[in-house]
């Protein structure tokens, strides 16, 4: 399998990059507009990857900005 590496958006919270490796031809079929949702062009990632590939949350700065202790409608 061919892989490259990718980098991600900035982090919204943090402004920070991150570089993932990837088959290339699912980065392909999902980046290119073929329809393809992430998570079936690249189910290697885990859902932390593909939010950083579609967002650029880190996952310790979505805890911060959707994580709440308590429901936020009560």
């Amino acid at each position: 399998m061919d892989t490259i590496e990718v980098e991600t958006k900035a982090c919204p919270r943090c402004g920070q990059f991150t570089f993932l490796t990837v088959s290339k031809a699912g980065y392909e079929a999902w980046d290119n507009g073929r329809g393809v949702f992430i998570q079936v062009a690249l189910p290697e990632l885990s859902e932390d990857e593909r939010e950083m590939l579609l967002t650029g949350y880190d996952p310790e700065c979505w805890d911060v900005d959707f994580s709440f202790e308590e429901d936020p409608l009560d």
